[in-house]
């Protein structure tokens, strides 16, 4: 079947709005070639939605001319091009998208030199410019109403994310990188991600009779017991985009399998025996309450900050 591929002026924008490096690890992917007349590309212009029916977030609604064009391509190596195509329910479109805009808003950054200044001035600059200033104001509120509409999350992270490069500040962009691509074993968890869970060395089955094919009747059981199944907090460290993916029916049980040696429990199990951690269905989603309500509060300070209350 036909490919919608990408022609040689798209691919040369792609590598030039991603300044010739890989959106997701930032390395170059154009270099010298040995003949001084030459040179070498090692990058990958990839399809954001597949160039062809059942490739990777083929989008049947699209139009050959969007599919093919700029608006449809990321700059990648070709290590993090085969990894998006393999693992496509982490790399989601949303995902992508926000990965290069932060890469290219990151790109401009190098090439400009200075962020606009709130609050503490830049070193390159006395002051802070007004109409810059008018215009950062316009947007943190743009954001802090869309957090509050309901719109998907990972939209309205990954837009603030690319206010956060704007702006030059690090705080707001570490927060938005953890939330968008998910958070590294070494880093410090939110409160809102980690989530009390019931521990249990055994598996239930909602669906047995006994409980009446009723997952209620299993967490009532689990609350009345807390001595057999206590409950531990419970680090998610996944992207945002996954848990907006997962929808758990009413009638089930959140379950998740570790191994012993991942908690801080005393048994005498062997540490490869599994262990079952249980909550309500609606876990994900109070998770992503907590993220809704972290960034209103971000975004919040951001406008106190740029619009102090008059004394």
């Amino acid at each position: 079947m036909a490919r919608d591929d990408f022609n040689r002026e798209v691919q040369l924008v792609a590598h030039r709005r991603a300044g010739s490096m890989c959106s997701l690890c930032r390395v170059p992917v154009t270099g010298p070639h040995n003949n001084t007349s030459k040179s070498i590309n090692i990058g990958v212009v990839a399809h954001i939605h597949a160039a062809s029916p059942g490739g990777p977030r083929y989008n049947p609604t699209q139009s050959q001319e969007d599919r093919s064009s700029a608006e449809n391509a990321i700059l990648l190596c070709q290590n993090h091009a085969t990894l998006i195509d393999r693992d496509i329910e982490r790399f989601t479109v949303e995902r992508l998208l926000a990965i290069r805009t932060a890469h290219e808003e990151w790109v401009l950054h190098q090439i400009t030199g200075s962020p606009i200044s709130i609050g503490t001035p830049h070193p390159s600059t006395a002051t802070s410019s007004p109409i810059q200033d008018s215009r950062v104001t316009e947007e943190c509120a743009a954001l802090l109403s869309r957090a509050q509409s309901g719109e998907l999350l990972s939209r309205v992270v990954a837009d603030t994310l690319a206010l956060a490069l704007r702006i030059g500040d690090q705080e707001l962009r570490t927060f938005c990188e953890n939330e968008i691509a998910g958070y590294p074993e070494d880093c410090e968890l939110p409160p809102y991600r980690k989530p009390k869970m019931f521990l249990s060395l055994h598996e239930f089955n909602p669906q047995y009779i006994g409980w009446g094919g009723q997952a209620l009747r299993v967490l009532q059981h689990l609350r009345a017991n807390p001595s057999q199944y206590p409950q531990i907090s419970t680090a998610m460290q996944l992207a945002l985009s996954d848990f907006e993916s997962t929808s758990l029916p009413s009638n089930s049980l959140s379950i998740m399998q570790r191994k012993v040696r991942d908690f801080p429990v005393s048994t005498p199990l062997d540490p490869e025996t599994p262990v079952f951690l249980y909550a309500s269905p609606d876990i994900y989603q109070q998770i992503l309450s907590g993220i809704r309500q972290e960034i209103t509060r971000r975004l919040l300070s951001k406008l106190r900050v740029l619009v102090p209350k008059s004394t």
